[in-house]
């Protein structure tokens, strides 16, 4: 066998071999063999709010003003409150006075100024009857004929109000409230209960 047969040979096993080798492409659309698009992440989803709407009839925070008429063991007064008021909470200033007879040729006249905290029981609104307790505390100054006394006290009530509308309402109340006097030999010490009606506007 010459070389050049040899070198024939080799050349055609060569040619024969090199297609075998190839890489047969798939079949269909050659743009079809491309990776497929990246698909986008989907949105993440909004964050559900599980707040109930707020309620056009509730009482808002505002200035809570009352004025009440009284009465009781320790006799009758009347008394003008002011502060704040939120929905479940007052906290007010009770500036008061009272007349109580303590025999038939004397008579004690009471001012007070008492800081109280009304807690409502369940939220306000308009047309609802709402419960409500309240603590409060105070300093008071008596005048008994020529006696002065000047001491303190310390209550608690618990009452309802009933809203006409959001913005005005009807209260009634039942407290007991313990006094203390110095300077006045007529009461010095006493307890008294103590009830009340009146009128509560909200602004």
């Amino acid at each position: 066998m010459t070389l050049r047969t040899v070198t024939k040979w080799v050349s055609v096993v060569a040619a024969l071999s090199i297609p075998a080798f190839a890489q047969t492409p798939p079949p269909g659309n050659p743009n079809d063999w491309s990776a497929p698009p990246l698909t986008p992440s989907p949105a993440p989803a909004p964050v559900q709010n599980n707040r109930p709407p707020a309620d056009p009839n509730a009482v808002a925070a505002g200035i809570q003003f009352h004025g009440e008429i009284s009465g009781g063991t320790a006799g009758f007064g009347g008394a003008v409150s002011f502060g704040l008021g939120f929905n479940r909470v007052a906290i007010l200033f009770t500036p008061s006075i009272g007349l109580a007879s303590v025999n038939s040729f004397s008579s004690v006249f009471t001012t007070t100024l008492d800081l109280s905290v009304r807690i409502y029981l369940r939220q306000r609104t308009a047309g609802a009857l709402v419960a409500y307790l309240r603590p409060g505390a105070g300093v008071l100054i008596n005048f008994a004929s020529n006696l002065v006394g000047l001491g303190g006290n310390i209550g608690f009530g618990a009452g309802g109000e009933y809203l006409l509308t959001k913005n005005l309402g009807f209260t009634a109340e039942l407290a007991l409230r313990l006094s203390g006097v110095s300077g006045s030999t007529i009461t010095p010490v006493s307890v008294a209960t103590i009830g009340s009606v009146g009128i509560m506007l909200h602004q």
